[in-house]
């Protein structure tokens, strides 16, 4: 376990190296540094705000569980998100991130994902696409679903993005 507030504003630290398998991960841990790079996550309980503005620019995340702000107002331009949770803030004030990809998970209601331009939705298990899910997207330009049938979106998950300019479904 990495306690809360463990390294946050060191603003010079630029590189942590993790241990592999589950960890915990808690809040403002390692927020506001100067953390860049991609990161990759299996197992693990990420704090809220763990991450928050710092320069990482690629994550990806199987089967953790991902809080409040986790990631908010970092670099990030791509995201991968296989299995586990997040919360529907977690990517709050990523203008950058322009990639999502997503397999086995369920997309809460009103996430927020600014700057996205490109879902990708993977198969590798089921992911639900929960009522306004990405109402807070702007700028979501494409969706590829790989397999349509391992997906479930309700109702206005899409809401008032009228952006959208290519659907791929297989």
């Amino acid at each position: 376990t990495i306690g809360k507030y463990w390294a946050s504003g060191l603003s010079n630290l630029t590189s942590v190296t993790f241990p592999s398998g589950a960890l915990t991960i808690g809040e403002c841990a390692f927020g506001h540094t100067g953390i860049s790079g991609s990161r990759s996550f299996t197992g693990c309980t990420i704090g809220k705000e763990a991450f928050a503005e710092t320069k990482l620019t690629s994550v990806t995340l199987t089967n953790c569980t991902t809080g409040s702000e986790a990631f908010a107002k970092t670099s990030l331009t791509s995201a991968t998100i296989s299995g586990g949770q997040f919360e529907p803030d977690a990517f709050w004030g990523c203008g950058s991130l322009a990639t999502l990809t997503l397999s086995g998970v369920v997309v809460p209601e009103n996430s927020i994902f600014s700057g996205l331009k490109t879902l990708n939705i993977n198969s590798g298990g089921s992911t639900i696409i929960d009522p306004r899910a990405f109402v807070n997207s702007p700028s979501l330009k494409t969706i590829t679903i790989a397999d349509a049938a391992s997906v479930t979106v309700y109702q206005d998950a899409f809401q008032g993005l009228s952006g959208i300019t290519s659907l791929t479904l297989g």
